[in-house]
């Protein structure tokens, strides 16, 4: 008997040792590649040579495996949702392809800096992210597709801020409730170890922002239909008060809502979280609006027969307003002070400057062309005029 329980001790020694062990492991996720899903071929023939290493083994690839491995425990399946996606995003980078003012050959990645300048590495649509999470695995397209998500309703700063509170809880959740002697808690734990630095989420908020310039212009018809939408709806996003849970909240729902579509379930929606992952995930689904009431069909091939989405158009909250109302409490935005409460408003004016902007770009305009020499010589001092008068309409305008 004693020899049985010295036999059953040292085996259960072993096994604390090695979950010791492998609690203790790092490895670094951004070394592992996987191959592109076939629906992404298109939009890799269409970047250049540059812009496809960086997403096979470069920064934007390490940054979606970090990001992929660090939020794959709280994703819904999207399959069929990233299959979608990459069928839109190849047919965008085609057409982009085919409007190229510079001669792109058939196999792209082959361009070099004597056929295109110095800029050769540059040139072409933006579309690194997107091709970095199709090589990363699924969870590093959904992480793509918040990237668009918030570079769609939030300003460069206030995206980043957002991205670095997101890993910073999602590293603290992890950490305080997932169990390392677990496979899965292991590998979440192993995932958190791994560094995204600021840069590396500014960097892949930039690229997500070309993405969406580029495919805006492709996409424009059917997106002004969208926002005409969108401009009298008058949903809020989320109710979540805590800006981690809102987001997560906000993305996963949008996801979840749009992969029923594309399999061709209709859905009814009372938030404007799926109305925002249309708008820059470029899918669109036939919409009824319930009122007034109006039939949208955009006859998307990406949608399966019955993916309908069914809203109400009559906004809660006529005084605020109009389009997709969303704002949350953001503690990263400056590097001291308090959290800085911010809110954004999405709707077919959303990207429009205001007419007294518009005012300030037409005097600009104006006094750019005077030269500046121009000056009057009072008391031995040179004053620049075009200073005097923007100085007085400030202050006339305060």
């Amino acid at each position: 008997m004693s020899a049985i329980g010295r036999v059953t001790a040292s085996a259960l020694a072993a096994t604390n040792e090695n979950t010791f062990g492998l609690a203790n492991f790092n490895i670094d996720f951004s070394l592992v590649k996987v191959e592109a899903p076939i629906e992404y071929g298109g939009l890799r023939s269409a970047l250049s040579r540059h812009r496809v290493e960086n997403a096979e083994q470069g920064p934007q690839h390490r940054t979606a495996r970090r990001l992929g491995a660090l939020f794959e425990q709280i994703l819904p399946p999207i399959k069929k949702l990233a299959e979608a996606y990459g069928r839109r995003s190849s047919q965008i980078a085609e057409t982009e392809k085919r409007k190229s003012p510079v001669n792109i050959p058939a196999d792209s990645q082959l361009i070099t800096a004597p056929c295109s300048g110095p800029f050769a590495q540059h040139i072409g649509l933006d579309g690194t992210s997107i091709y970095a999470a199709a090589t990363s695995g699924s969870s590093a397209i959904a992480v793509h597709l918040l990237a668009c998500l918030l570079a769609r309703t939030w300003s460069g700063p206030e995206a980043i801020a957002i991205w670095v509170e997101l890993v910073a809880e999602r590293k603290k959740d992890i950490n305080e409730n997932t169990d390392a002697s677990q496979i899965q808690g292991l590998a979440a734990r192993v995932a958190a170890q791994q560094e995204i630095s600021r840069a590396d989420l500014a960097s892949w908020d930039a690229s997500a922002r070309a993405w969406l310039l580029s495919a805006d212009e492709t996409q424009k018809f059917r997106l002004t239909q969208l926002r005409l939408i969108i401009k009298d709806s008058g949903l809020l996003v989320s109710s979540f008060g805590n800006t981690h849970d809102s987001v997560i909240d906000v993305w996963t729902t949008a996801m979840k809502t749009l992969q029923d579509l594309v399999l061709g379930r209709p859905q009814r929606i009372s938030k404007g979280a799926l109305l925002i992952g249309l708008s820059c995930w470029h899918i669109f689904p036939d919409l009824n609006v319930v009122d007034p009431l109006t039939h949208v069909k955009f006859n998307d091939e990406l949608i399966a027969k019955g993916g309908v989405v069914t809203l109400g158009l009559q906004s809660a909250s006529p005084d605020n307003d109009p389009g997709v109302q969303w704002s949350l409490s953001l503690s990263h935005l400056r590097y001291y002070g308090n959290p800085v409460i911010v809110t954004s408003h999405t709707s077919a004016l959303g990207s429009r400057i205001s007419m007294e902007n518009l005012h300030m770009v037409v005097l600009g305009a104006v006094f750019v062309h005077f030269d500046r020499a121009w000056t009057f010589r009072t008391m031995s001092l040179n004053i620049d005029y075009r200073e005097c008068i923007f100085c007085g309409l400030l202050r006339d305008a305060s």
